[in-house]
């Protein structure tokens, strides 16, 4: 470890919507960033830069040379540390290229990714792994090299048996001038609070939320606090508690939203439609880059193993699971209507 709390490089190793805020983030107190970026990713950041904005495009920022690598062979010498950003079903692939390219055993590799899937992966290939969960929103526009984001973080890091500890301080030294970064005990228990969060992604990637408008407010906002709902209901019976992240909605927010009624929670709602300004990740695997690789399995398959482990029949989330199976393994992908969607749903809502 660097002595003088300064990391002598960084690569940060996928240019997705969270690769690219991190580097711009992190691009003005860290000397020796690198991204690596792979095809017509990089291509149009090595051509135009990367632009990153907050909230609208009107307010955009732009960095107009990257230091842009495509192979780990790329680099000059060895990175302290590296941030891996890429899906969890590409993360075998990065950490076998990672260990048969670096020969360092004081790397620090922290992971970045949705889920517990990373918990598994990555601790085959390097012993020191800092694991963190991502608290904010962030999208690709069609573009490649611009990307949104709501707000600077936060980034909440840790390990699952609370060690590293030095590790955790140190990259939080690092982080921290850049963005909101914070070191919790409860690692675990954070990983599944954002993992029920994203169990919408499938149900908005669906109906093709951000790509075109959603005409009946009710049944979204009685299929979304009902996939939420169920899904706190799964946490609970599994034993896992409460780790605020961020702005991100509590657990008091979410059984507020689905006691309410609609003519006061419609509002919130509908303001939650107006503002949606980007897409989710698993929208832009399907829509934007046509991939049929997704986190379907990894989210929403986990947790309804995760339920049926303890005993719950997860009716909504396990339709919503089949459905999204059903048509995201269609060859051409395209969103469904509200109405269509509703209709699927209309037993398990009785």
């Amino acid at each position: 470890m660097n002595s003088n709390l300064s990391p002598s490089s960084i690569l940060i190793y996928g240019a997705g919507a969270i690769g690219c805020t991190l580097y711009k983030w992190l691009y003005p107190n860290v000397k020796n960033l690198y991204l690596l970026a792979r095809g017509e990713t990089a291509e149009i950041i090595r051509l135009k830069g990367l632009t990153v904005y907050e909230n609208t495009s009107d307010r955009k920022d732009q960095i107009p040379s990257v230091s842009l690598i495509e192979r780990m062979e790329d680099l000059m010498e060895e990175p302290e540390i590296i941030i891996i950003t890429v899906k969890n079903y590409s993360l075998e692939e990065v950490c076998q290229d990672i260990r048969n390219k670096t020969q360092s055993k004081d790397l620090i590799i922290v992971t970045l990714q949705n889920g517990i899937v990373n918990l598994k992966i990555v601790p085959k290939y390097f012993p020191r792994v800092i694991f963190g969960v991502i608290c904010y929103n962030a999208w690709r526009d069609k573009t490649a090299n611009v990307i949104g984001f709501k707000e600077k973080g936060p980034i909440i890091l840790g390990t699952p048996q609370n060690t590293l500890q030095k590790d955790l301080d140190y990259i939080q030294s690092i982080f921290t001038p850049s963005f909101d970064c914070t070191v919790t005990s409860r690692y675990v228990d954070a990983a599944h609070n954002k993992i029920l969060l994203n169990l919408t992604n499938a149900f908005f990637t669906l109906i093709g939320l951000g790509f075109r408008l959603i005409p009946s407010l009710p049944k979204f906002r009685k299929l979304t606090t009902a996939i939420m709902t169920e899904g706190l209901q799964i946490l609970k019976k599994a034993g896992y508690k409460e780790v605020k992240l961020g702005s991100l909605p509590s657990w008091f927010l979410l059984r507020l939203a689905s006691s309410l009624p609609g003519f006061i929670t419609n509002s919130i709602f509908r303001k939650t439609l107006e503002k949606t300004t980007g897409i989710n990740s698993m929208a832009q695997d399907l829509l934007i880059n046509k991939s049929l690789d997704t986190e379907l399995e990894s989210i929403n398959g986990y947790f309804i193993n995760l339920a049926k482990k303890n005993g719950f029949e997860p009716a909504i989330n396990q339709k919503l699971y089949n459905l999204c199976k059903r048509e995201f393994s269609k060859e051409e992908f395209q969103p469904m209507s509200i109405e269509s969607v509703w209709e699927e749903f209309r037993e398990e809502l009785v």
